[in-house]
């Protein structure tokens, strides 16, 4: 799905809206899009059904992207705090680089 993904210019936009991904589904993708030429990430009104395991995930596809450079998560709740602290260390590690959340 990810291979055709053009390895040079300024990189692509990849937006997913208003679906379910459960933990294998959200891995997947993640690992596909690592290292990919990618510009943004967009998650909006997405219903996670394991909100940790997609936030690890996220967090291992932009430590092996450093070409990702924002990341939009918007309409997704995040309940624990356990899940909020780790998603803000996530942000923490990429501040210098994501431009918008």
């Amino acid at each position: 799905l990810y291979d055709n993904i053009n390895p040079h210019g300024t990189g692509m936009d990849i937006s997913f809206e208003s679906i379910q991904l459960n933990e294998s589904a959200m891995g997947k993708m993640c690992s596909c899009l690592r290292g990919k030429n990618v510009r943004e990430v967009a998650f909006t009104d997405i219903e996670f059904t394991n909100m940790r395991a997609a936030i690890q995930s996220l967090t291992t596809m932009l430590k092996c992207s450093p070409q990702v450079k924002s990341l939009v998560w918007s309409g997704i709740p995040i309940e624990s705090v356990d899940d909020m602290a780790l998603f803000a260390q996530m942000i923490s590690e990429r501040h210098s680089v994501l431009r918008k959340l």
